[in-house]
């Protein structure tokens, strides 16, 4: 098996992240039979240029940090297989599976398969939504303020994605493609009116936009669509699964109590969050039938609100 070390930070950072919070009580060791390092391993795969996934990796590097004292030492590594998360994620039908750990949204199919720890890596960011427009159609934005003025808009959205599930049961008129640079080529041809993504997503299309002389695409300046749409870190269901699923609900726990998760969320998204000026949009809610009855919708602690 090829792997290597990923180190998405450096360990000074981590362990000064680590130190300033308290432990909580409880817990107990978690290293493998024998007194090895309990082993964390995911894959490395396109989608670590993704905001959410860069974070995500770095809020687990200081979670095994923070948990070394009460959950003993660990090892974190990297498979090159890129193909190993769609394995993980497929464990009942898949073979050489060499990653115990991936982050994925919620899905119904996985619920059965893989064991998550239920607390949002991105305490909900991702189902906060910007919307993309053409710059000479922004006047039939202008008026929309409620869930049936956004019926009047088509949107685009890739087929697979579970927003296209949650806006279509919503009532919203969706126009599917089969990859998201597709959708960029069809929008460009008007077969839709606007896109939405997420707010941490949303400077990187904005610096692509503007590497294109032919857009005329823009973030419309007042609208904030939401539904909550979590992001879990997800563990095989196994005996070794729930060990390293514990350790990590152990110590994302305490940074919840103790703040240091949402100083960490604040320090990488609060610039992007600002400078969209999401606490003074209009915020047009949709529900998410994709949803457990076990997903902490209800517990503030877990989830970002726009503030003023």
């Amino acid at each position: 098996m090829d792997f290597r070390v990923f180190s998405p930070i450096s360990r000074r950072a981590v362990m000064r992240a680590a130190l300033a919070a308290p432990f909580l009580p409880g817990g107990g060791r978690s290293e493998e039979p024998g007194g090895k390092p309990i082993s964390y391993v995911r894959a490395v795969s396109a989608s670590d240029i993704d905001a959410h996934a860069a974070f995500g990796w770095e809020l687990l590097s200081t979670i095994l940090e923070r948990t070394r004292s009460t959950h003993g030492d660990y090892t974190l590594a990297m498979s090159s297989d890129p193909a190993q998360a769609l394995r993980f994620r497929h464990a009942n039908s898949s073979s050489d599976i060499q990653v115990n750990v991936v982050i994925l949204t919620i899905s119904p199919e996985w619920n059965d398969i893989l064991l998550p720890v239920r607390i949002p890596v991105l305490r909900g960011l991702l189902g906060y939504r910007l919307l993309l427009a053409h710059r000479q159609d922004l006047d039939r934005f202008n008026g929309i303020k409620t869930l049936e003025d956004l019926r009047r808009i088509t949107f685009g959205s890739v087929k697979h994605w579970l927003d296209t599930t949650i806006m279509e049961k919503a009532g919203l008129s969706v126009v599917t493609g089969t990859t998201f640079d597709g959708l960029h080529k069809m929008m460009q041809a008007r077969r839709f009116e606007a896109l939405t993504r997420g707010v941490h997503e949303i400077e990187s299309e904005t610096a692509s936009i503007a590497n294109d002389p032919d857009s005329d695409i823009v973030v419309v300046p007042h609208l904030l669509m939401h539904y909550y749409l979590p992001v879990y870190f997800w563990f095989s269901r196994d005996k070794e699964g729930q060990r390293r699923a514990e350790r990590v609900k152990a110590g994302l726990s305490a940074m919840v109590a103790d703040g240091s998760f949402e100083r960490m969320f604040d320090s990488r998204f609060g610039p992007v969050i600002q400078k969209y000026d999401l606490a003074h949009r209009t915020i047009i809610e949709l529900p998410n039938p994709l949803l457990s009855p076990e997903d902490p919708v209800n517990d503030p602690r877990y989830w970002y609100k726009p503030r003023t």
